[in-house]
């Protein structure tokens, strides 16, 4: 067996962190059941735009995620495994010589690209722990909701949308950013890599539509469900995502 060289192990690592951080803010927490959600009740400006939107976008972004990074191994690994190279496959992605070599290389933007991506997840699995069963993707409100105040809830309202924005930056560094296939082989150039970079875009403005959205809509259902209670923490909390911004 050829050892892996050192070249790669900086990237490698990398990639690695960002499964594994990508793994922490992309995979639903257990959804509550039929009984134990939508305690509150549903009027239109809380109304999802897109109906059972997370349950069926969540897993296709978290697939993309996966299949790009699986492809940026599979062309780091060919730099130390000659024979897994396959040719067509190299010519359908522009992949040159000169392309593997550059992929081993760490620039700044991708290591900030994963600084962001681990920041964004470390902070959603933060606001997991604060809020444990009362933590869903889906817009609802449990039997026995408390009103979470402690924490990254001190500092904004909605921390877990915050993560998601720094998650979205990271991962589009990482992705179309310099040291990245994408960007190293000038897919932009041609049709695939156009349609990777809109697909992506799309998928990014989609997500972030969602978070933005939704600080309004959970705002007035934490409202009517707290009262008081509420309104006292907004006032002391007065940013929704972005301490003194937002």
């Amino acid at each position: 067996m050829v050892p892996i060289q050192p070249s790669i192990l900086p990237k490698l690592t990398f990639h690695f962190s960002n499964i594994f951080f990508a793994w922490i803010a992309w995979t639903p927490q257990k959804p509550p059941s039929p009984s134990e959600q939508n305690t509150f009740t549903e009027k239109p400006h809380t109304r999802e735009y897109i109906p059972n939107f997370v349950s069926w976008f969540s897993p296709s972004f978290n697939a993309w995620v996966k299949l790009i990074t699986v492809l940026e191994l599979y062309l780091l690994f060919c730099n130390v495994y000659p024979n897994i190279i396959h040719q067509p496959i190299l010519s359908f992605l522009s992949v040159t010589p000169t392309t593997l070599t550059n992929l081993t290389n760490v620039p700044p933007t991708f290591v900030l690209g994963c600084t962001l991506l681990a920041g964004g997840a470390s902070l959603r699995g933060l606001c997991y722990w604060y809020l444990g069963k009362n933590f869903t993707f889906q817009l609802a409100l449990r039997k026995g909701h408390t009103l979470c105040t402690g924490g990254p809830y001190s500092i904004v309202r909605h921390p877990s949308y915050t993560g998601i924005v720094l998650c979205l930056l990271g991962h589009t560094l990482c992705m179309l950013g310099p040291g990245s296939w994408w960007a190293e082989s000038h897919a932009y150039d041609t049709s695939f890599g156009k349609f990777v970079a809109v697909l992506w875009i799309t998928m990014v403005c989609l997500l972030l539509g969602m978070a933005f959205t939704r600080v309004s809509k959970e705002d007035v259902i934490m409202k009517d469900a707290f009262g008081s209670q509420w309104v006292e923490w907004a006032n002391r909390t007065p940013y929704a995502m972005i301490p003194l911004l937002y």
